[in-house]
């Protein structure tokens, strides 16, 4: 594998652990920081904001991602998505509706037809 293809996945990996961290291991990890004296306790608390923000927009992206992805594939695989079922619900709900107005509409007219027919 080539060297920028090693460094694309290890930023995609980095992103997907920074996306999957929670705010108790963030915690966590800051105490050890402030116990091994790598950071004062008011560093570590900014540093602990800093990358629980951080972690909640990897996960976003890393989400949006992961749903591209399955859009893809199911157009690929040519299966119906939710939102083209409700399309096609509505096409057919519109047609119904227009048929049976149609109905109504030659209903009214014959009977006309025949209580004109009956006064003569």
């Amino acid at each position: 594998m080539a060297k920028s293809e090693d460094s694309v996945k290890k930023m995609g990996l980095v992103g997907l652990g920074l996306a999957l961290l929670t705010k108790e291991q963030v915690d966590r990890f800051m105490k050890q920081m402030v116990n091994k004296g790598g950071l004062s306790s008011a560093e570590a608390k900014k540093k602990a904001r800093q990358l629980i923000s951080r972690s909640k927009k990897e996960k976003t992206k890393l989400d949006k991602a992961i749903q591209n992805e399955v859009q893809k594939n199911l157009k690929k695989m040519n299966i119906a998505t939710k939102s083209d079922i409700k399309k096609l619900e509505k096409k057919i709900s519109k047609k119904s509706k227009k048929k049976s107005s149609k109905k109504a509409s030659k209903k009214t007219k014959s009977s006309k037809k025949k209580s004109s027919k009956k006064k003569k």
